[in-house]
C-alpha cells in the first residue's frame, strides 16, 4: 500500500514516523480549557463508539484527555527510533525520490493511470508517459489482510504476464 500511497496520481499522505515504524501513540490532543476541553473529550469518546473495540469500554476510558498536556508528550516521536528500522526508512526515501524525479510518475494524473485486476490478489497500474516511456506497477495482495510484495518483472516477463490484460510497450 505504501508504493500505491507514494506513487499515486494524489498528494500522498504520510503519518508521522510511519517513514520508520513508528511505535509512539498519536492521540487526538488540544489547547482547550475549561468547558471546551470537557465537551471535547465528550465528543471524541461519543465518536469512537463507532469502532466496536472501543464502544465496549464506559466512556471515560474510551480516549485520553486531549487537553491533558501528557497526551501531547506521549505523542512525541522518539527520533532515535529511526535507527531501528533502516529498511523502512531506506524505502519511503527511495519511493518520494522516485516520484520526485522519475519525468512519468512525477507528471502523473488520473488520466494517465489505467489498471487491470489480475485475479483474486494482485492488479497492475501502467503510467503512460510521453513517448511510450511507460511504467507498469504490479501488486501482489496477500491472501491475509495487507499486501504481501510488489513485484518488479522485466520488459519480456510483464508482456508475457499481461498481454491479454492491457497492451504493455
Amino acid at each position: 500500500m505504501l508504493t500505491l500511497c507514494l506513487l499515486g496520481p494524489q498528494t500522498p499522505m504520510l503519518f508521522m514516523g510511519q517513514e520508520f515504524c513508528s511505535s509512539t501513540p498519536f492521540y487526538y490532543f488540544a489547547d482547550h480549557q475549561g468547558e471546551l476541553a470537557h465537551l471535547v473529550k465528550r465528543g471524541r469518546a461519543q465518536f469512537v463508539r463507532q469502532f466496536p473495540s472501543l464502544a465496549a469500554r464506559e466512556e471515560e476510558s474510551r480516549v485520553v484527555d486531549p487537553a491533558n498536556v501528557d497526551t501531547f508528550l506521549e505523542c512525541k516521536l522518539d527520533w532515535s527510533a529511526r535507527k531501528e528500522n533502516p529498511q523502512a526508512l531506506a524505502l519511503h526515501r527511495d519511493l518520494i525520490r522516485l516520484r520526485r524525479e522519475d519525468r512519468t510518475i512525477r507528471g502523473l494524473s488520473a488520466r494517465k493511470v489505467d489498471g487491470a485486476v489480475l485475479n483474486d490478489h494482485a492488479f497492475a497500474l501502467r503510467y503512460f508517459g510521453e513517448n511510450g516511456d511507460d511504467r507498469l506497477l504490479i501488486v501482489e495482495a496477500a491472501k491475509k489482510a495487507g499486501i504481501n510484495a510488489v513485484q518488479h518483472k522485466t520488459a519480456e516477463a510483464t508482456k508475457k504476464f499481461l498481454g491479454k490484460f492491457v497492451s504493455v510497450a
